[in-house]
């Protein structure tokens, strides 16, 4: 992979392309978390840089993923199958 695919530690901002390669997400939710105003972004001229520091500070900021046990996601998976299974089907929608 190329450096705008893996930022070297000694940078001090990343494009949104390296970032969306760094967090692992896409450019749309990238300018969300931006326009949220949970990541911090930079303008240079129409470039829109992000600080490797607030980089490290969003993904900090993100929920721990919730462990639950294996019970618990069980009943979860259940309760999507049900809950996907509500909708009417069309025959019975007319």
């Amino acid at each position: 992979m190329n450096s705008a695919q893996h930022p070297s530690a000694d940078i001090g901002a990343l494009s949104v392309e390296q970032f969306c390669h760094w967090a692992g997400i896409g450019r749309t939710k990238v300018y969300e978390e931006i326009d949220a105003g949970r990541l911090e972004a930079k303008k240079f001229g129409r470039r829109t840089i992000i600080p490797l520091e607030a980089a490290k500070r969003w993904l900090a900021a993100l929920p721990p993923v919730r462990v639950c046990k294996s019970s618990e996601r069980s009943n979860a998976s259940l309760s999507i199958v049900a809950n996907s299974n509500t909708r009417p089907s069309r025959s019975a929608r007319g």
